[in-house]
């Protein structure tokens, strides 16, 4: 069996751990990071998440996601999809042939759920956690 670490989704920043024989140790992330920003971005044909999603999010603000957690969910009529609208400057939608029960974001003119987006941001965790460790990360 691989590695199994903890994860702290959140909606403005995300950690990782490990347990270890001495305790539980926070791990760095590949840009040397306790935690790791909330954020995904997409810079042409790549995905970025992290603190260099929020690097470019000055440059193409309508292609970051942040707070998606916010999203998750939730409904398009839903009061806090309101809320976001407001300050958020990428584009929340109802799902294409989807239901109104369900919200969306674009992301270089893809749709993604706030499930998808939230995958990304722990696939990168998973990953910069594996680097750290040397070994695989299955739980």
């Amino acid at each position: 069996m691989g590695r199994v670490i903890g994860i702290d989704l959140g909606t403005t920043n995300s950690v990782m751990a490990v347990v270890e024989t001495n305790g539980c140790r926070i791990l760095h992330n590949r840009e040397n990071e306790r935690q790791t920003r909330s954020v995904v971005g997409r810079h042409k044909d790549q995905m970025l998440v992290g603190t260099p999603a929020l690097r470019r999010w000055p440059l193409a603000p309508k292609d970051t996601i942040l707070s998606v957690k916010r999203l998750m969910g939730r409904a398009v009529s839903d009061p806090e999809v309101a809320r976001v609208r407001v300050w958020a400057l990428y584009d929340i939608v109802e799902p294409a042939g989807g239901t109104r029960d369900a919200v969306r974001v674009r992301l270089g003119g893809e749709e993604l759920s706030p499930v998808d987006v939230s995958a990304l941001i722990l696939g990168k965790l998973k990953a910069d956690a594996e680097t750290l460790l040397g070994e695989p990360v299955t739980h």
